[in-house]
């Protein structure tokens, strides 16, 4: 019968196997004076030797299944053995009878010790076997286990790395849809003020037109002259510009319209350059030049009749700004 057990349990294999060793080479049977026959122990593995025939008393030993031990006394259901040294009592279902000789039965003992060791021997490399598998197996599911964890840490980097690429192109599309949506108010904005520029430039137009009944185009011309010529200058000398003209063109020596005493040869630097030319292309002039060209006309006189200006280098004669008037 093959009987697999614990650390715990072939050590008291063993131990059982020592004790019963030392009652063969004993001769144990041929030395007890009140043996009455010798018996086979009918026991899975290890059976309890007890002091008294009842199972409540104490355990004094243990025989291993298939021992001969000497049968010493019968009472009820139990039968008194003597093993060795130790005499007390097993159950008389483990025992069985049986009619061989003292020698006989110390040779089936020697027998079943040589068995019992070989086998244990051969437990001791199974286990010792299995051991080794359990920690290949134990070695092989910690690496399977470690690289799961691999993977998974693999696609928990994958995923975070495609969850900051997307914030990072959602922040980019929400910085570029800011910047657009900036760029079409700045734009409309701009428009807004050019359609207002030019309202108002042509609502100034109107008033001047009314106010000294000259035509649109000579309101032009005078606006962007202004310009050019004082286009960085105070509001004060926009106006001074516009005076002198306005002077020239109420002057008997000088030409009769505004357009004339713009256009007389060598007289204003922008009709030479060609700067005037460009401002009207496109009409430069702003609202205050505009304004000044207004006031001009309607007999503003912030250099009184003074017919002449030119930038300002030393000569005598009213200033304002980087002109002097005379």
């Amino acid at each position: 019968m093959e009987v697999r057990m614990n650390g715990k349990g072939r050590k008291l294999f063993r131990s059982a196997v020592g004790i019963l060793t030392s009652v063969m080479m004993m001769g144990a049977y041929t030395t007890t004076a009140m043996a009455s026959g010798i018996g086979v122990i009918d026991a899975k593995d290890m059976l309890d030797i007890h002091a008294e025939a009842n199972t409540a008393s104490a355990v004094i030993g243990q025989v291993m299944e298939d021992g001969h031990v000497a049968i010493l006394a019968k009472y009820n259901d139990w039968v008194q053995i003597q093993a060795g040294e130790i005499a007390g009592w097993v159950p008389a279902e483990n025992l069985v009878e049986t009619e061989i000789s003292n020698e006989e039965a110390v040779a089936a003992n020697e027998q079943v010790i040589a068995e019992r060791t070989g086998a244990t021997a051969s437990e001791d490399e199974f286990f010792a076997e299995e051991e080794v598998q359990q920690d290949e197996t134990a070695a092989l599911q910690a690496e399977a286990s470690e690289t799961a964890q691999n993977e998974i840490e693999e696609v928990q980097t994958a995923e975070e790395a495609a969850q900051l690429e997307a914030e990072a192109q959602a922040k980019a599309a929400e910085e570029a849809a800011r910047l657009e949506a900036e760029a079409q108010a700045k734009a409309a904005a701009e428009e807004a003020a050019r359609i207002a520029a030019e309202a108002q430039q042509a609502a100034l137009a109107a008033q001047a037109a009314q106010t000294a009944a000259i035509s649109a185009e000579e309101l032009k011309l005078l606006a962007n002259i202004i310009y050019c010529e004082a286009g960085s200058e105070s509001y004060v000398g926009k106006v001074a510009v516009g005076n002198v003209i306005m002077n020239r063109v109420k002057s008997a020596s000088q030409p009769n319209t505004i357009t004339e005493v713009v256009y007389a040869k060598g007289q204003f630097s922008p009709v030479r350059n060609g700067s005037l030319q460009r401002a009207l292309s496109s009409d430069k002039a702003d609202a205050a030049c505009y304004q000044a060209a207004i006031e001009a006309l309607a007999g503003a006189q912030p250099v009184g009749g003074k017919l002449f200006f030119r930038r300002n280098n030393g000569r005598s004669g009213q200033v304002i700004g980087h002109h002097v008037f005379y």
